[in-house]
C-alpha cells in the first residue's frame, strides 16, 4: 500500500508544482485575477492525459504504476476542477454571466477535444 501512495505523491507533487508555476508565470503581470489560467491548465492537462494514456497502452509501457504517476499523480494535481467551480461561482456572484458561461464551455467542450486530440495524437 505505501508503494502506490508513494507513486502518486511523486506525481502529485510534480503536477501541483507545475500548475503553480504556470498560474503565477500567467498572472504575475497583471493587476486582476482571471481565470484564464486555470483554463489554459486544465486544457494542457486533458490533452496530456488523453495523450500519455494511448501512448502508453501503445507503446506496451502502461502499467499501473505509470498511471498512477502521471495520469492520477501528476494530471490529477495539474489539473484542478475545484478551482474551475469557484471561479465560475465568483463570475457568476459578480454578474459576469457571460464570462461564466465562455469558461465553462470552453473548459468542458475544449478539455474533451483536446483529450481526444492527445489519445489521437498517442496513438
Amino acid at each position: 500500500m505505501i508503494k502506490p501512495l508513494l507513486m502518486v505523491g511523486l506525481g502529485g507533487f510534480a503536477g501541483s508544482i507545475a500548475r503553480w508555476t504556470i498560474s503565477l508565470l500567467m498572472t504575475q503581470h497583471t493587476t486582476f485575477h482571471s481565470p484564464w489560467p486555470t483554463l489554459f491548465i486544465n486544457l494542457c492537462g486533458s490533452l496530456l492525459l488523453g495523450f500519455l494514456l494511448a501512448s502508453l497502452s501503445q507503446q506496451g509501457l502502461y502499467s499501473a504504476e505509470w498511471r498512477l504517476i502521471l495520469a492520477t499523480g501528476f494530471c490529477g494535481s495539474f489539473t484542478t476542477f475545484s478551482t474551475f467551480s469557484v471561479e465560475n461561482l465568483q463570475l457568476i456572484q459578480q454578474g459576469q454571466y457571460s464570462t461564466a458561461l465562455l469558461y465553462t464551455g470552453s473548459s468542458l467542450l475544449g478539455g474533451i477535444a483536446l483529450a481526444a486530440a492527445g489519445f489521437w495524437v498517442g496513438r
